[in-house]
Formats: C-alpha cells, structure tokens, sequence
C-alpha cells in the first residue's frame, strides 16, 4: 500500500472543504507546490476578467504549472507560454493561437515546470508528469500501472512524459 503525503502551502490550517492540514511555508527558491489549471466552458469570461486573472499567483520558477484543455488559454493569457509551444483541446486551439501561442497537434508537451495537455483523456500524462517530477520515474509508472486498463498495464507508461 502507498501512503501519500500531501504539503499544504498555506497560513491556514483548514480549508474550504473542511480537512485539516498541517501549513507549511515556502522555503526561499523551493518548489513545494503544483497548480493544475482545468477546463472549462467558462475560460474565456474569466481570461477577459482583469480582476480575475490578477488574483492568479502562477510562478514556474517555484511551481509545477500543468495547464489542460482551456487551462491552456489561461497560462497563455498570463504569459506563462511565451514562446514556447503548447496542447490543448480542438476547440480551444483557436483561442491560444490568437494569443501568440504555438499548439501542437499532440496529447501533451512539456518545457521546464510548465506542461499543457490536449483533450480530457489526457490528463494521465499531466498526472504522470508531476509524479515523476515530484517523486521520481519509478513513482510515476507505479501510478499509472495502478490505473492503466487490464492487459495493457506493461506497456501503458507513456513515453512522451518527460521529466525534465
């Protein structure tokens, strides 16, 4: 059986939905955390909302940024994309073009600590690719060996996760 610890940033001890968890500070030049930036039918209202977006705090150079579908738009909007290319969903890909982003025509891309993935069926390579940058390649197959269908499990570790 795994046990996962899980680091709440934070200067609270509880949050909305309730758990507790022990806060943790951010240690100067320490990547202790990841953002994922989902989808949704909404992404435009909120990358066209400057109040909104200000309150976004995304620091690649502390954080593990993976951005799927629409999230892709936000990252772009934000300028966390600046020249380098991206994934995201067909209906999406318009959109991020428009903001000067280059999409790929592939499930999932990474570059330093920020990944965009393209499609809902990808998120196992979001996931595969925080799990291997936080705790390893093994750690990652591990995961998604648990979860990959029957008959498939050996050959299932997906190839294009880059952990660098």
């Amino acid at each position: 059986m795994t046990l996962w610890i899980t680091r709440c940033v934070s200067r609270r001890s509880r949050f909305l939905i309730g758990f507790p968890c022990d806060a943790h500070r951010m240690g100067r030049g320490k990547l202790y955390f990841c953002r994922a930036v989902g989808s949704g039918r909404q992404t435009r209202e909120v990358v066209a909302d400057p109040a909104l977006m200000a309150r976004l705090r995304l620091d690649p150079s502390r954080q593990l940024l993976g951005a799927q579908c629409s999230g892709t738009l936000i990252l772009a909007k934000l300028g966390l994309l600046d020249g380098v290319p991206a994934c995201t969903d067909l209906i999406t890909k318009p959109w991020v073009e428009e903001a000067g982003v280059c999409v790929l025509n592939q499930p999932f891309v990474a570059k330093g600590n920020v990944a965009t993935a393209g499609g809902c069926l990808a998120s196992q390579y979001l996931a595969a690719w925080m799990i291997a940058r936080l705790e390893g390649i093994e750690a990652a197959k591990s995961a998604m060996h648990y979860v990959a269908p029957v008959g498939e499990k050996d050959e299932y570790f997906l190839q294009e996760v880059q952990t660098r």
